[in-house]
């Protein structure tokens, strides 16, 4: 378990930075005038997730993270 944990905390374990502004939505929202869409909270940890295994790209995925957060409790998240 010590071991696990070591690599868990280890910064060069780390697969990406997240930052969540605050008042963003969970989901992606469309500014309706010029179509931009704003990544929501789930866009942005699946991006963070992102991570290169034997050249190819994996990530969590947004509905994987909204499934997650729907069967969970708080003190679970």
């Amino acid at each position: 378990a010590a071991s696990a944990v070591a690599r868990l905390t280890d910064p060069h374990n780390r697969v990406g930075k997240l930052v969540i502004p605050e008042g963003r939505q969970l989901d992606d929202t469309t500014d309706m005038k010029t179509n931009v869409v704003n990544p929501g909270i789930f866009a942005l940890i699946s991006r963070a997730t992102c991570v290169d295994l034997d050249g190819t790209q994996r990530c969590v995925s947004v509905a994987d993270l909204r499934a997650a957060a729907s069967r969970s409790t708080p003190t679970m998240l």
